[in-house]
């Protein structure tokens, strides 16, 4: 019960939150990270709040993407984050370029060109 939310939004009061000048953010609750950022363009983008970051899951879209399928994909994503998964690996996102990867490739192709580990050290 610990994941469980005060806040309990429908697909009807998304649709009825307002527009603003400024991006604000809205409690969806079950589970008590999901949030929806509202912009002032109109868009509504579930998000995900982990480690006091946010992770952007999918956009609001009317008859195609719901409340319902949002909490659907927060809890696989957190129950994924419990067994140990990294955020990066649950999301998609290229790990290729991630600095420390890219760092660990270009340390291999010299020691492949015969720099000494010293040097590397």
């Amino acid at each position: 019960m610990a994941n469980l939310s005060k806040a309990n939004l429908l697909d009807k009061d998304i649709r009825k939150l307002p527009i603003q000048n400024k991006r604000y953010i809205k409690a969806v609750g079950n589970p008590k990270e999901l949030y929806i950022f509202v912009y002032p363009s109109g868009n509504k983008t579930f998000m995900l709040k982990f480690n006091e970051k946010y992770t952007k899951i999918n956009a609001f879209r009317e008859n195609l993407y719901s409340v319902a399928e949002a909490r659907r994909d927060a809890i696989k994503i957190l129950k994924e984050l419990e067994s140990g998964k990294d955020i990066n690996t649950i999301m998609g996102k290229d790990e290729k370029y991630l600095y420390k990867n890219l760092f660990n490739t270009y340390i291999k192709q010299k020691l492949k060109n015969g720099i000494s580990q010293s040097y590397i050290a």
